[in-house]
């Protein structure tokens, strides 16, 4: 198969080493690099071969989703600062193997795994279009952690947010504490593993161990009658297997 291979040469982890070795795995038959933010839709959508590659992180994943034409396969190795994408997947060049997922879509744009609004939107558009342009890579964790903070503390604040609970705390307490025991006994036990370890790891850490997570529930009892109860339009019946 003719493979078209898309890089960002400006990922946080891409080298001209890594290119190499990708470039000698895949044996594309054109090599394309993206020259600023959204060329790679452009580059998707003139791609001349049957499936398409990307090395880069989640922004040019996005992009290139929004530039594929129809029936070309899409494989992505990540490259970038913490490839939620490919880490939720399980994505790479060793034990390639082909799955189909659902994307969706808001305001004509396509994505795969996440859309903000608010805030979070307000924050990525900062760091995106302002800071990324200016220092030529992505902000880290810290930077976006900061612009969150600085839409949502009130001026002069001094750093303190005070929250006042509306109505009776301790019976909306027992109605949350209600609906978390509904759920699925083996996936709100791993929930809660996962952030009390998230805690003490990195980011990239804990992205890792959710993906895996994820993968090992998926294979349970309780997942596929969670999807059949969906489909039926029932309550589920979750019996922790």
């Amino acid at each position: 198969m003719r493979v078209t291979l898309i890089v960002n040469p400006f990922a946080s982890r891409v080298t001209e080493e890594l290119v190499a070795r990708v470039k000698a795995e895949l044996r594309p038959v054109e090599t394309l690099l993206t020259e600023g933010r959204g060329h790679a839709v452009e580059l998707a959508a003139a791609a001349g071969g049957e499936a398409l590659w990307v090395l880069g992180g989640d922004g040019l994943v996005n992009e290139v989703l929004n530039g594929l034409r129809p029936g070309v396969p899409l494989g992505v190795v990540p490259g970038g600062h913490t490839n939620v994408f490919a880490r939720a997947l399980g994505l790479g060049l060793r034990g390639r193997t082909e799955r189909r997922i659902s994307l969706g879509r808001v305001n004509t744009r396509r994505f795969a795994f996440a859309a903000g609004i608010g805030v979070d939107a307000d924050a990525v558009r900062a760091m995106e279009t302002e800071k990324r342009e200016h220092a030529g890579r992505r902000p880290g964790d810290v930077a976006y952690a900061r612009e969150v903070a600085r839409r949502l503390l009130p001026r002069g604040c001094g750093g303190m947010l005070a929250f006042e609970i509306a109505g009776d705390v301790e019976a909306e307490a027992h109605r949350l504490v209600e609906r978390i025991a509904a759920l699925a006994p083996l996936a709100v036990a791993g929930s809660k593993r996962l952030l009390d370890m998230e805690e003490r790891e990195a980011l990239e850490r804990a992205l890792d161990r959710e993906a895996a997570l994820c993968e090992q529930l998926f294979e349970t009892a309780d997942a596929r009658e969670g999807l059949a109860a969906f489909l039926e339009k029932r309550e589920p019946r979750f019996r922790g297997s």
